[in-house]
């Protein structure tokens, strides 16, 4: 193939990567100086207030030559089908990467790369752990020409054994990349917002608690003491909030989650596109941070989506495509799509499954015994401890609470156990489950790696046990079966296992 840069001579990375050097050393020395920075800020006064200064200039001096250092001792090239690179600042390190052992060539973007029009490249080789090597920035033509080169030089190269599995999923992960796409859906900017109104708000509440704990402790572990600083500003000693003030508060906190899970949609899903490929799925999202992410049908063990109250407004749901996970690698995780419309997931499972989805199955409901069993053991009892305590202490706030526990969890448990079900054909089982949201997920048996029955000792009472599939991306579990039920779908399961033609993997 023909291309306009010539990579067997020494070439340097583009020159925003000085930028993302400069960020990155940055970094790395305010979690060094961290401690210090914290002192000289405490009680700062005019001296202190100049020894910050001294301390930013030395900092900025040091990281603004070490990022020179690092950019321009930095070159690559490509020499007998292998990548050279050459690094180091202080020692000199080369390193070669055969195209042989090269599984992917990944693009990533933050918002700077996105404005000079760079990437940065991401390398993964067979039998590595994690990413190989990365290049911090490379010109968007420069970085398209070098993994098409890095393909067709391993297309033409002797064929690679497919005994070892790290070789078979490099071969797969490079057809995936050359197969062509089309696009199942896009996601316009209203249809993000009404992502963003449908998060779970509470953990937004706990990720800005997560981070305010982290930073409070944090300052007051280097002697920046916070509630001192705090008693000590007048304004919070003239404030002095009663109830209404406070409860004044909660709509303003609310619209703050709100806010927060929609900054985080945005950010995560912008410009979303969920493309299907001959053999796989891809995925582009991100506004800062745009990356690209692909799942091999082969690789996908398990199917599943959910909602939740405020999703069921809108239509919207979750689609989950969980992967099969290398025993030496995180590479393949799983995918998480928000879906606008159910059409969306049921032209998913037809991608993956073909006419496999028109089969007849047999629906079964969960037993009885799992509402009662909750009913008496985690919820009648614990409610009938706390009433007693209430009564005998005469602490009617306790009796209450007890009361609402026992109401509270006798309603949710009920929900679940008449939203628990599954159902299978010869093809695939289906789990149905949830409380205040729907959660669907299937697993076709030949994915199926082994299979428990668990019985704990009401279940044994009964006859009843739970059934456990394993998958190479996680579990299933079906609760109170009948336990002759559980034992025919167990040897079930493993006969279509053993038997299938399909590879798991």
């Amino acid at each position: 193939m023909s291309t306009s840069h010539d990579f067997s001579v020494n070439t340097r990375q583009s020159k925003v990567a000085i930028l993302l050097l400069i960020w990155k050393f940055y970094k790395l020395a305010f979690r060094q100086f961290l401690a210090l920075i914290a002192v000289l800020a405490v009680g700062i006064s005019k001296s202190s207030m100049i020894a910050l200064w001294g301390l930013f200039i030395a900092i900025s001096v040091l990281v603004i030559v070490m990022a020179l250092l690092s950019y321009y001792r930095f070159y690559f090239r490509i020499e007998d089908d292998e990548l050279w690179i050459q690094k180091g600042v202080f020692k000199k390190s080369n390193i070669n990467i055969p195209f042989s052992r090269i599984q992917t060539v990944n693009f990533e973007q933050n918002i700077l790369l996105q404005i000079f029009q760079n990437v940065k490249v991401e390398i993964d080789t067979a039998g590595s752990s994690k990413k190989e090597f990365s290049f911090d920035a490379l010109k968007q033509p420069v970085a398209n020409e070098l993994r098409e080169i890095i393909l067709e030089r391993k297309k033409i190269q002797a064929p690679v054994a497919v005994d070892d599995d790290s070789e078979k999923e490099a071969l797969e992960w490079e057809e995936l990349e050359d197969s062509e796409n089309h696009t199942i859906f896009q996601l316009s900017g209203g249809q993000l917002l009404k992502i963003g109104l449908t998060e779970n708000h509470l953990r937004a509440g706990l990720w800005m608690i997560a981070v305010a704990g982290y930073l409070f402790s944090t300052a007051n572990e280097v002697g920046f003491k916070v509630e001192d600083r705090i008693k000590d500003l007048e304004v919070f000693e003239q404030f002095n909030p009663g109830l209404m003030t406070a409860l004044s508060f909660i709509p303003a906190l609310i619209l703050i989650l709100i806010l927060v899970s929609i900054v985080r949609t945005y950010l995560r899903y912008y410009g979303l596109s969920f493309d299907r490929l001959t053999n796989g799925f891809k995925i582009y999202s991100g506004l800062i941070n745009r990356k690209e992410f692909s799942a091999p049908d082969n690789k996908i063990q398990k199917v599943a989506w959910g909602d939740n109250p405020l999703r069921r407004i809108f239509g919207i749901f979750v689609l989950w495509l969980k992967q099969a996970r290398s025993a030496d690698s995180d590479r393949n995780r799983s995918m998480s799509i928000p879906i606008i419309t159910e059409d969306y997931i049921q032209q998913t499972l037809r991608h993956l499954y073909g006419d496999e989805m028109d089969k007849p199955s047999f629906e079964h409901p969960t037993s009885k015994h799992f509402f009662y069993r909750n009913l008496i053991y985690f919820i009648g009892i614990p409610a009938a401890i706390i009433c007693t305590a209430g009564v005998y202490f005469k602490l009617y706030i306790i009796l209450a609470i007890g009361v609402i526990y026992f109401l509270y969890f006798s309603i949710t448990t009920y929900i679940q156990y008449r939203k628990s079900r599954f159902s299978f054909n010869d093809f695939m089982v289906l789990r149905k489950k949830g409380i205040y949201g729907n959660y669907r997920e299937i697993i076709p048996w030949y994915k199926v790696q082994a299979v428990d029955i668990v019985q704990g000792i009401y279940q044994r009472r009964y006859s009843l046990a739970n059934l456990i599939l394993h998958t190479a991306a996680g579990e299933m579990k079906i609760p109170y079966l009948d336990l002759g039920q559980a034992q025919k779908l167990r040897d079930y399961a493993l006969f279509h296992a053993e038997t299938s033609d399909k590879e798991w993997m």
